[in-house]
């Protein structure tokens, strides 16, 4: 039951809500019980990420970085190692952008479809170039079945499944592959 709270749904971000945001929100103007950060890195990278726990290490130090306590991981795996296993959402938080938007909840970030897109950063801006990032996962949480050579290749050679981060619908995870040398974004999730 919610008390005392009221966020406004736009799935689409398209017509604008009650506070006036012109992209549409599901902004909360107050806290909805527990909830989990999540953000899209600043920087990209080349395919040659190094180990997924290197790159755990990148989002945690950047978020506590900029003030947020806690561990973070990026939602990203290697082939065979499903993200579920590596990232257990099984709080019943909320799962929302620096910018106070929802973005799905524990039970329903391995969906196909998300109640707002990735597109924002640590310090909640509104990221407008590279719309991609790393992943190698389905919708789902399976991991897919390219990553750059376990994260180590940043030729041509080889490629990584990506996610587009303007997306709500299971691109979100998995938009395709991109050819290691290519530059990506990293999303991270508060654990």
């Amino acid at each position: 039951m919610l008390v005392g709270c009221r966020f406004n749904f736009d799935p689409l971000g398209a017509t604008g809500d009650a506070n006036g945001d012109a992209r549409g929100s599901n902004a909360l103007d107050a806290p909805l019980g527990p909830t989990r950060l999540i953000f899209t890195t600043v920087g990209t990278y080349q395919g040659s990420l190094g180990t997924l726990a290197t790159n755990d290490a990148l989002c945690t130090s950047l978020a506590n970085g900029a003030g947020h306590a806690g561990t973070f991981a990026a939602v990203l795996t290697t082939t065979g190692v499903d993200v579920t296993a590596r990232i257990p959402l099984s709080g019943g938080k909320t799962i929302l952008r620096n910018d106070g938007v929802i973005v799905a909840t524990d039970a329903t970030f391995f969906t196909a479809a998300h109640s707002a897109a990735l597109d924002v950063d640590l310090a909640g801006t509104l990221l407008t170039a590279n719309l991609f990032a790393w992943t190698n996962v389905e919708a789902t949480g399976v991991a897919g079945a390219s990553d750059c050579a376990g994260w180590t290749d940043a030729s041509n050679a080889n490629a990584g499944v990506t996610g587009s981060l303007s997306a709500t619908d299971a691109t979100w995870a998995d938009v395709g592959t991109a050819k290691c040398n290519r530059v990506a974004h990293l999303v991270c999730i508060e654990l």
